[in-house]
């Protein structure tokens, strides 16, 4: 897992600077006067970084090369060219049990979908872990990047918004709900662009103050919301954006096919939020967002599996 300094090292590579945070490259913070740039040498990532900044990689290639001086196939997440600077969207990892090769451990995963689903809307996937919950690390890794997913996942915590635990509750993850919440809140308080994707939304309700329909299911755990478990490309149901929302604006009036794979619900709107999208079948809120200025949404389907989505473009957009 990348650390904080490691970002600013892809920031590097990717040739971004947010101008509300950091200078223009080359200039120092405090004298503000021009500065050479050395490139990064091997003894730190083992690849020499030659003027990245000024090489887009229309040619399909890298401006990264081996100390041997073989040039590198363009990575699978980046877009076939670049144009400009490239924002950098920080992904929240779950934690789950995995195998590869030799190992069987934890592992910080977000599905592959995600990744490519923010390369080709124009910003950089970087993988947030679950760490401890402090407002220091919180603030730390707003910092490092432009704009925050929240993916979907396990069950919130009913206690996280005042409620017992429902017989047809599944699994929770407590220590992703307690970094989460609060990273939720910090980044609506800072105006970061904020995308949450089924549980995330859900997370976005809850640190709002929010509460949650723990299940919308019944009898053998399937139904419209759901109808098979483990699989979004043939879980389609259609969603009607609300009039004159800003989910109306990013997915165009008229109802439209979304992979949905959930078992709760938005309830009670948490604070400053709005409904953007119901579902067509029962009325229920498939999407919220900030009823103030700034980019807080949340969709309770699967943007990343849903063909034609344009919410990952819409958040690239907003940073």
């Amino acid at each position: 897992m990348p650390s904080l300094h490691h970002l600013e090292l892809l920031r590097n590579l990717v040739g971004y600077r947010s101008p509300a945070r950091t200078p223009p490259l080359g200039v120092n913070n405090q004298t503000a006067q021009p500065q050479h740039r050395a490139g990064l040498h091997g003894r730190q990532l083992g690849f020499e970084y030659r003027a990245a900044v000024n090489q887009p990689w229309s040619k399909g290639y890298w401006s990264v090369r081996p100390l041997a001086g073989h040039v590198l196939p363009r990575p699978w997440w980046l877009p076939q060219a670049m144009t400009g600077p490239r924002p950098l969207i920080g992904i929240v990892a779950a934690v789950e049990r995995c195998k590869w090769t030799v190992w069987d451990q934890n592992a910080a995963v977000v599905a592959a979908n995600y990744l490519t689903s923010v390369s080709r809307a124009g910003g950089v996937p970087v993988i947030l872990p679950v760490l401890e919950s402090s407002p220091e690390l919180i603030d730390r890794h707003l910092d490092a990047v432009d704009a925050i997913v929240l993916a979907g996942g396990s069950d919130v915590d009913p206690s996280l918004y005042g409620a017992e635990l429902h017989p047809h509750g599944e699994d929770t993850d407590r220590p992703r709900d307690d970094y989460e919440i609060p990273l939720a809140l910090r980044a609506v308080e800072r105006g970061i662009p904020l995308l949450g994707i089924c549980r995330g939304m859900q997370i976005l309700n809850v640190a709002l103050g929010g509460t949650l329909h723990q299940d919308l299911l019944v009898g053998d755990r399937t139904g419209f919301h759901r109808p098979l478990i483990g699989d979004l490309e043939n879980s389609l149901h259609d969603v009607q954006p609300v009039s004159g929302t800003l989910t109306e604006r990013i997915m165009s009036p008229g109802a439209s096919a979304v992979a949905s794979h959930h078992h709760q619900a938005v309830d009670t709107l948490g604070s400053g939020l709005q409904v953007g999208a119901t579902s067509e079948n029962d009325g229920c809120c498939e999407a919220i967002e900030l009823v103030s200025a700034g980019f807080a949404v949340g969709v309770q389907w699967h943007a990343e599996a849903t063909p034609g989505d344009t919410f990952f473009e819409a958040l690239v957009a907003a940073v």
